[in-house]
């Protein structure tokens, strides 16, 4: 038993290890945090890497609407409400 405790404490220990440094090596691989990292009209992407900024790009703000996901949700809680009510 004793032995079996220190092989699966070291087992442990050794996979935190790893953990740290793969974060640590992970981070030091990074080119950039920040879009001041980054050199004039370049901006810090969420690959962690320096994109350049593109002249009149122009962002598509998509409005997404919820009401048809809300209303088969609706019904299906009046649904599952009405067959449990059946069945008592």
């Amino acid at each position: 038993m004793g032995k079996a405790k220190t092989i699966g404490t070291t087992v442990l220990v050794v996979l935190f290890i790893l953990l740290i440094l793969f974060t640590v090596f992970e981070r030091i691989s990074r080119e950039c945090q920040k879009d001041s990292d980054c050199p004039s009209s370049y901006y810090c992407g969420a690959d962690f890497s320096c994109h350049p900024v593109v002249a009149g790009e122009q962002q598509i703000m998509v409005k997404e609407s919820n009401l048809i996901p809300a209303l088969l949700l609706g019904i299906a809680i009046v649904l599952a409400a009405w067959i449990i009510k059946r069945k008592a």
